[in-house]
């Protein structure tokens, strides 16, 4: 819910923290490798990864990929980064209009302390990451297609 005057103020703390994370079903586009492709070529995009613990009744854990917003001064495809810039704060807020923003950020809700919060977790990291599932296979590909896969283990 954008509150123009207390961002205004604030001027993005919770965009400060973290980039957005986008769900499949917000992308314009069909999941495919060649849409992802394209995305991922605009040099605004990396793959995060959750996981790393059993989710799901499994007993292995596992990373699961998913798509979000770079964040600033970081140009790896894969960045699993905290604590940084969303690559689209501008000194004047987010350079997408609101209805172009991924749903996690509309469903911030800014208070005069400037510490956003969430109304539900519908949006959240782990949720978006499952969303991603059914796409790890394509995802996978172009990380080793982009030598990204190797980086995490250096």
């Amino acid at each position: 819910m954008e509150n123009p005057v207390i961002c205004s103020v604030c001027k993005g703390a919770c965009c400060k923290a973290s980039a957005g994370h986008i769900f499949p079903n917000e992308l314009e586009e069909a999941v495919s490798k060649s849409s992802l492709t394209k995305l991922i070529g605009s040099d605004i995009y990396s793959f995060d990864w959750w996981g790393d613990t059993p989710f799901d009744n499994r007993k292995e854990a596992t990373r699961l990929y998913y798509l979000r917003y770079k964040h600033k001064g970081n140009l790896n495809l894969l960045d699993n980064s905290k604590d940084s810039p969303c690559i689209l704060l501008t000194e004047n807020g987010c350079s997408l209009s609101y209805d172009k923003r991924p749903d996690v950020c509309k469903a911030l809700i800014p208070n005069e302390s400037f510490h956003c919060t969430h109304q539900t977790d519908e949006f959240s990291k782990t949720n978006c990451a499952i969303a991603w599932m059914p796409y790890q296979k394509i995802i996978t590909e172009l990380l080793s297609e982009n030598n990204e896969l190797n980086k995490i283990f250096e």
